[in-house]
Parts: C-alpha cells; sequence; structure tokens
C-alpha cells in the first residue's frame, strides 16, 4: 500500500487506489457492494481516470509510430541493419519527392529577378567591403610608418 497513490475524496478522506485496480471498471469494482459510499465513488472514479489517461497514453504512442507495429512471426528473424538501413532511405526519398512535388517553383520571370537581387546586393556588399579594406589598410600604413 505503501506505493499506491493516495487522493482526497470530497469530504477530505483518504482514498487509496490499488494497483490491482487498474484494469477493473467502475462495474467491477460496485457489483459486489449495493451502495457505495462517497469515498468508494470516489475511489472508482481515480481508477476511470487512470484508465482512461493509460489508453490515452497507448493511443499517443502508437499515433507517433504512425500505428505501424513491426510483428516478426515465430521462428522469424529481423532483417539485417543493412536491409533495414536501405529500406529507411528508400523511405527517406519517397517522402522527400512527394514533399517536392508539393512546392511551387517560380516561374523563369521571377527566377531571373530575384537572382538579379542577389547579384546587386552581393555587388553592393563588395563595394563596401572594399572601401573599408582600402581605408584599413591605409591607416595600418599610416601607423607603421611612423
Amino acid at each position: 500500500m505503501a506505493n499506491s497513490p493516495k487522493n482526497t475524496d470530497a469530504s477530505g478522506s483518504n482514498v487509496t487506489v490499488k494497483k490491482s485496480d487498474i484494469g477493473k471498471t467502475k462495474t467491477d469494482l460496485s457489483s459486489s457492494v449495493k451502495t457505495l459510499t462517497p469515498a468508494q465513488k470516489r475511489r472508482n472514479e481515480l481508477i476511470e481516470r487512470r484508465n482512461r489517461s493509460v489508453q490515452q497514453a497507448k493511443n499517443n504512442r502508437t499515433a507517433q509510430t504512425g500505428g505501424k507495429k513491426e510483428v516478426l512471426k515465430d521462428g522469424e528473424k529481423k532483417p539485417f541493419f543493412l536491409v533495414r538501413w536501405g529500406k529507411a532511405i528508400v523511405k527517406k526519398f519517397k517522402e522527400m519527392r512527394s514533399e517536392l512535388k508539393k512546392v511551387t517553383w517560380p516561374t523563369h520571370k521571377e527566377a531571373f529577378k530575384q537572382t538579379l537581387v542577389v547579384l546587386a546586393v552581393v555587388a553592393c556588399f563588395l563595394v563596401v567591403l572594399f572601401v573599408m579594406d582600402l581605408g584599413l589598410s591605409n591607416l595600418l600604413k599610416l601607423l607603421v610608418s611612423k
């Protein structure tokens, strides 16, 4: 009982949820008892909430893996690691191809304009850096000559 989580119900009394009760539903727990005390009702609610959260966590894990689980038949071995890697690489290239089909490519005219803009910006930076280099080299010559 030391490892069992404890919660309090509406009346303030402690309610302990047993690990053995996790799989049981409210009807399973209340079938032996006709009338439930508030503490027992709270306990049943906590068990149901825990069952729902466990099921939701399992569903999330399945959704993250894409719902695919590698199930091997009896006596079947895993494929060689190079085979698995090869399949993974092929899968990635298929995904990449499908994503590239979704891309909206620029027209020839748009691509030409964007290329000109890039070349103009590079030329401006070239001039600015050249002037700064020329100025700093002259300043260094003045400092060295004195």
